[in-house]
Parts: structure tokens; C-alpha cells; sequence
């Protein structure tokens, strides 16, 4: 049976957001999760945003960790960390330490196994076409606003038909963007 603090997922950056220290569980996680190439060498001296894939999630996340940092506020995020073969529920603990640092805490809260889905396995080959996915809850984008989990997108895009599989880029879904907006909210009200 595994130790708790094995499940804990710990990295800290400076406030240059540059990424000072992970933690061997961190690494375990992200090698088992097809980032094999991460090392601390690798990964420690980047700047975090070398490792966020979009424009917007980077905005957000620049915007949390400025009014953390401001109000000495821990912020909680709820996300999602999918693999192909496994949907993570996950928090995120963002706590500010000294000399601006902030120091991210992440826990599995749930884990559901479902068969492995193509689309998300890095190595699978790809065509040129592209789809979104949100960087928080990893819902795929339809049309019209419209998000859905994977499988389904799989369905009502008709992947299946395809011969190869689409490329996917990242973003944010309305209802991640307002969880986001709210977080934000709620850090400005604590302002000292």
C-alpha cells in the first residue's frame, strides 16, 4: 500500500517563474505519463511556461499566481491530468512562500481507467488537421461552444473514419475560463 506523501506531486519556482526544485514523486508521475525526458535537470532553471502548451491557460495561470503572490493567498485549481488510458481528477495547490516563490502542491482525487483512447497517446500518428482540447478538464471542442469528454468528441467528430488521427492543441472551455475568472475573484476580495 502506497504512502500518501507518495501521491503528493511538489514543484517550486522563484519569482522569476522559474522552476527551483520538483520533487521525486513529481518526476515518477511525469515519466509515467509519456514525459519520460523529464529530468530535474531537464525541467529544473525553465521557465514553467516552457512546459504550458497555450496562450490562454498561460495568461490565467500568470494572472493566479500574481494575485497570489500579492494577497499571500493559497489558491485550490481543479484540473484534470489524462492519460490514454486513465482519467486523473486532480487539485492543485498553489502556495506563496518568501521572496515571492510560490510552491505548486498537486493530489490525485479520483482515478477512473477506461480503454485507451488513440487520440491521447502521444506517439500516435497524426494528420494535419487539428482539434482543441481544454488544458484544465481536457474536454474537446465540437462546435458552438459545445465541449464534451473525449470519447464522445471521438464519436461526434467521427474520428474513426479518419485515417489518421488529428493533432490536438490546447485552451480553455467556457466553464474552465469562469472557474478561473471566479478563483480571480475570489483572491481580489482578499487583498490586504
Amino acid at each position: 500500500m502506497s504512502n500518501l506523501n507518495d501521491r503528493i506531486y511538489i514543484f517550486q519556482i522563484d519569482e522569476n517563474d522559474t522552476i527551483t526544485y520538483v520533487n521525486d514523486n513529481w518526476l515518477k508521475f511525469a515519466q509515467g505519463n509519456n514525459a519520460e525526458d523529464l529530468t530535474p535537470k531537464s525541467v529544473v532553471g525553465q521557465k514553467i511556461w516552457n512546459f504550458i502548451s497555450d496562450r490562454e491557460t498561460t495568461h490565467l495561470y500568470e494572472l493566479l499566481f500574481t494575485r497570489s503572490r500579492e494577497t499571500g493567498s493559497n489558491v485550490e485549481v481543479p484540473f484534470r491530468c489524462d492519460s490514454p488510458h486513465c482519467r486523473r481528477f486532480m487539485k492543485l495547490q498553489i502556495i506563496p512562500l518568501n521572496n515571492q516563490s510560490l510552491e505548486f502542491r498537486s493530489y490525485i482525487l479520483k482515478e477512473e481507467q477506461r480503454d485507451p483512447i488513440d487520440l491521447l497517446d502521444p506517439y500516435a500518428s497524426r494528420s494535419d488537421e487539428f482539434i482543441r482540447m481544454c488544458s484544465n478538464c481536457k474536454k474537446i471542442f465540437i462546435q458552438d461552444n459545445q465541449w464534451c469528454e473525449v470519447e464522445d468528441a471521438i464519436l461526434k467528430l467521427d474520428l474513426f473514419a479518419e485515417p489518421e488521427l488529428p493533432q490536438v492543441t490546447h485552451g480553455i472551455c467556457p466553464a474552465c475560463y469562469d472557474k478561473f475568472q471566479e478563483l480571480l475573484k475570489d483572491l481580489r476580495s482578499s487583498t490586504p
